[in-house]
């Protein structure tokens, strides 16, 4: 897309790439166009392909590393509930209000 020049002349411009996500298929164009949604530009920014998408895969290291960690998180948290509600009538659990300690741990399971 043509880009004016500071302090020289209208038609004195440079000629310069689009933005990524944008393209323009004329040569000169003013002004670059917008890709829709679900594309994206090429390298060349002259046309425009659909993304490619992708999945998190158990086969990856980090969807194996991110599956550790939520269920060693989740096995804690069962873990830390259970020891509560073994000793769910002494005074230290029911100091801490154990109602609203189990519907925490509850909760931090299900956000692993």
């Amino acid at each position: 897309r043509k880009a004016v020049q500071r302090g020289r002349p209208v038609c004195c411009y440079d000629c310069i790439q689009c933005a990524e996500g944008e393209i323009s298929n004329t040569t000169d164009s003013n002004d670059c166009i917008q890709c829709p949604l679900d594309y994206w530009s090429n390298e060349n920014r002259d046309e425009c392909v659909i993304k490619i998408i992708e999945f998190l895969s158990f086969e990856e290291i980090m969807g194996i590393l991110l599956m550790i960690f939520s269920l060693a998180g989740a096995f804690l948290t069962i873990c830390i509930a259970l020891v509560f509600l073994k000793y769910k009538d002494s005074p230290i659990v029911k100091a801490n209000n154990s109602e609203l300690s189990f519907l925490l741990l509850f909760s931090l399971t299900l956000c692993f």
